[in-house]
């Protein structure tokens, strides 16, 4: 590695799924850990792959769409949104993940895996953001995608009372290739994220690490968005300089795993093969009464172009100012 070192990292709090279920009442809900085999003995994990989402689009009763993300937009500027077919998507993905892993090699990922299998529990490294450099994080991504709403029955494959007892749950799916990347930002419910196939790394922050993150006026409904373009810090300047000061914790998620992300942490994703993912957003009764109104409101004006229009992730055309 050389040039920009950026921000030092450790790895993230790791358990087991077996020790989870014992320390359930007792594990930390303000920081995030990893529970290796979190989601095995969901009935979603031996059956969520490309072709079973392709086969539910082909077999609904109507066409199945979808909007997919173009590209990056958390940071620089937003493309519209693309609808498209769901079923040829994800069959291509499944003939790229037949190969991935086999043809990833090690040195791919801003922790390799060498050095990550060399690294323990405290130890103080930092990442490859050259990395970035070698590809375009320009595909079509289905992000954030609401599928229990046209595949209510999907609910039946998931086991999120373990995970979230007294709130309402919020399941979103991640579907692409890889290369796809989530920019740098903070979410305002908790998120337990789980991944089915394919894997990702995950970089994470602290709110105590507000003031090095530069949050960004870009608006988006359940976010904090960060003027922090991880794409480009490799090339220096002021708030590259100032990121560097922060102090993160780096997280490699694998099929299985489930990820537990504290509201308000910073935290960006890279996707190293195509890959399917489920966030399961927890609020609770107070979360939805303190918060939930003035969101609302705000998105019913951002909608009708009073606030903040041009400067979200949601709408395209220009939208990407800082």
């Amino acid at each position: 590695m050389t040039g920009y070192q950026g921000p030092s990292f450790r790895l993230v709090e790791t358990i087991s799924g077996r020790d989870f279920e014992r320390r359930r009442k007792r594990v930390r809900a303000d920081r995030p850990f990893l529970v290796k085999g979190g989601v095995e003995d969901w009935p979603a994990w031996p059956k969520w792959s490309f072709d079973h989402f392709a086969d539910l689009a082909r077999d609904a009763r109507r066409p199945v769409t979808a909007v997919f993300q173009d590209g990056l937009v958390e940071q620089g500027l937003t493309r519209e949104p693309v609808r498209s077919p769901l079923e040829p998507y994800v069959r291509q993905l499944s003939r790229e993940a037949s190969t991935a892993r086999a043809s990833r090699g090690p040195d791919v990922g801003l922790c390799k895996d060498r050095r990550l299998a060399g690294l323990g529990p405290g130890d103080q490294f930092v990442l490859d953001w050259s990395w970035l450099q070698s590809f375009r994080p320009n595909s079509v991504y289905l992000a954030q995608w609401d599928i229990m709403r046209q595949f209510p029955a999907l609910r039946n494959d998931l086991r999120m009372t373990r995970m979230w007892r007294h709130r309402r749950n919020y399941p979103f799916i991640w579907i692409g290739p890889a290369n796809t990347i989530t920019g740098l930002h903070t979410d305002y419910p908790d998120n337990w994220f789980c991944q089915f196939r394919g894997e990702k790394e995950f970089v994470l922050f602290s709110p105590d690490d507000d003031p090095f993150l530069s949050p960004s006026p870009k608006y988006d409904f359940g976010a904090v968005l960060s003027r922090v373009d991880v794409m480009r810090v490799q090339e220096g300047g002021a708030e590259a300089d100032v990121f560097a000061k922060a102090r993160g914790i780096y997280a490699r998620v694998q099929p299985g795993d489930a990820l537990f992300v504290p509201r308000n942490t910073w935290h960006f994703v890279v996707s190293l093969e195509p890959a399917i993912s489920l966030s399961v957003f927890g609020l609770t009764i107070a979360d939805m009464v303190m918060q939930g109104p003035r969101r609302i409101g705000l998105d019913f004006l951002h909608n009708l172009g009073l606030y903040r229009r041009g400067n979200c992730t949601c709408h395209g055309a220009g939208a990407g100012r800082y």
